[in-house]
């Protein structure tokens, strides 16, 4: 039955009328639900905290004064300027745990490991995308989503202990999938 003509309710006021405002007990829910999502954002961009070049911070030193290092290590970009070509006893790291790169030593030939992990990492999030949709139907919103933490919990734990590049990179595949199961739950 539509309204008689010149009385017409607006969808805000039908909504509040019928359903109620957006009151104390929506924002305590909107809020315990949306700090889930800061741990999760911290799981996705430690990749860009833990990847910083250390070549180009100049977190490394010459060990003696070979010329060549000497001017490699003051020229504005040193990957550019020939780092690669300096012998490993010419320059030492002085910030060694500072970014993987520089703790796995993830540098010349092996500088595509670096990239290598954060693929990883989203793979482990396709995984978790697809498992974890189906999971939560089955069992739950609220089972879901705790094991999700848990999961990016022990894989980001992982990450910080991890003693060689393959145990870090298993660490982020089981974080992405932790952080896929946060993100959809």
């Amino acid at each position: 039955m539509a309204p008689a003509s010149g009385t017409s309710v607006s969808f805000d006021d039908a909504l509040c009328k019928y359903v109620g405002e957006f009151g104390l007990q929506q924002k305590k829910i909107l809020v315990s639900v949306s700090v889930i999502w800061i741990p999760n954002a911290l799981c996705i961009l430690l990749m860009v905290f833990a990847n910083k070049d250390p070549i180009k911070a100049l977190w490394w030193r010459c060990m003696n004064e070979d010329a060549e290092c000497l001017r490699v290590h003051g020229s504005e970009d040193p990957a550019a300027a020939g780092f690669c070509s300096l012998s490993e006893d010419s320059w030492a790291w002085t910030a060694s745990n500072k970014s993987i790169i520089s703790q796995f030593n993830l540098i010349c030939s092996n500088a595509w490991l670096a990239q290598l992990v954060n693929s990883i990492f989203f793979l482990g999030y396709l995984i978790g995308s697809g498992t974890f949709g189906n999971m939560a139907d089955r069992h739950g919103r609220k089972k879901t989503l705790m094991f999700a933490s848990g999961l990016a919990t022990l894989g980001t734990l992982m990450s910080a202990l991890s003693y060689n590049y393959w145990v870090y990179a298993a660490s982020r595949l089981l974080t992405g999938v932790g952080a896929a199961g946060q993100s959809l739950v």
